[in-house]
């Protein structure tokens, strides 16, 4: 009796896992067989453009090299989730940084704590030069990033994803389809 009953036990625990693992679709997909398609506004630099997707802020950034004052910088697009002028990061982002492929490519890891290297990253079908997960401790803010490094024959990116706010997941990263939607648009003008 105790035999039939663990293995009815075992059965039961096995037919839940088997449930829990095919059931619901996947996060990009809501549910269907059909991806979810992402709209938004492409945001072009003069350089390269990107997808801000429906409800996220475009922050333009201040070129803080130009003669002239309050010109936008046309190698960075940051995308703030949700974000305002009032929440500037308090939100989740993705930068996206564009250099010239002569410009000198240097590792940023040594600008942040705890950081773990990832394998088998790639930006548009390509492999990255380097990517990794960083804690940047903050004045009281714990900011956790994925980065990653790609070098091409015409163009460097550098693009960071703020994946954890304060310990709580932000829920960007390549699992998200607005976050792969922003890095799939990337093109160069």
């Amino acid at each position: 009796m105790k035999k039939k009953i663990f293995a009815a036990a075992a059965m039961l625990l096995a037919c839940v896992t088997v449930l829990c693992a095919c059931g619901g679709g996947t996060s990009n997909t809501g549910g269907t067989d059909e991806p979810k398609e992402i709209t938004g506004e492409t945001i072009d630099t003069g350089i390269f453009s990107a997808l801000c997707p429906d409800g996220w802020w475009n922050c333009p950034q201040q070129d803080i090299w130009a003669e002239e004052e309050g010109a936008l910088d046309p190698e960075t697009l940051q995308f703030f989730k949700g974000g305002s002028p009032d929440d500037y990061f308090s939100k989740p982002f993705v930068t996206i940084n564009y250099a010239s492929p002569d410009n000198y490519f240097f590792s940023t890891k040594g600008f942040y704590d705890e950081v773990t290297d990832l394998e088998g990253v790639t930006f548009q079908g390509k492999e990255v030069e380097e990517a990794f997960t960083a804690v940047y401790n903050g004045i009281g803010t714990k900011y956790t990033y994925t980065i990653f490094d790609y070098v091409g024959e015409d163009a460097q990116w550098h693009v960071t994803i703020l994946t954890e706010l304060d310990g709580k997941a932000t829920g960007l990263g390549f699992e998200d389809p607005e976050t792969m939607a922003i890095l799939n648009s990337i093109t160069l003008d």
